[in-house]
């Protein structure tokens, strides 16, 4: 059973094969129990989840690993939103600096980076620092452009 069971996580559920390897066989979102197929995809209908014997007895040696999500289920938006600013900004820097040894440089960095965002998406820090970084870039493109004179 999961102790201090907390209902706005994501809990993926391991089973552990007699070879000692992890094989992802459902998820628990929500008080919701989901099958995932042969892809780890998600199968369309979930069954409700009772944190009880009964429901973990149907396991024979699993893991459970818990996911935050920090912004109640928005932090693809954020993602989406921060690696879509961070390539509109190195595309900025690749095509105002002329010397090519530059723009190389902006594209390794800006490659790294999304490499080291994306692998430590789920950390809660980083999520929120990616959605403080957006909504500071979007406050200064939004009060510095579209000013009318009348």
């Amino acid at each position: 059973m999961i102790q201090n069971y907390d209902s706005s996580c994501v809990y993926e559920i391991y089973e552990i094969q007699n070879t000692g390897k992890k094989y992802k066989i459902g998820e628990i979102e929500n008080n919701v129990f989901y099958d995932l197929n042969k892809k780890g995809k998600r199968l369309e209908q979930g069954y409700h989840f009772r944190n009880d014997q009964s429901f973990w007895s149907q396991f024979k040696n699993i893991s459970i690993k818990k996911i935050s999500r920090p912004l109640g289920g928005y932090e693809p938006v954020v993602w989406g939103v921060y690696w879509t600013l961070s390539i509109l900004v190195t595309i900025f820097f690749v095509v105002a600096d002329g010397d090519i040894e530059d723009q190389i440089f902006w594209i390794v960095t800006s490659a790294i980076h999304l490499g080291i965002t994306i692998k430590f998406r789920y950390n809660t820090i980083v999520v929120y620092w990616m959605a403080a970084i957006c909504i500071v870039i979007l406050i200064i493109l939004w009060s510095s452009g579209g000013k009318k004179k009348f």
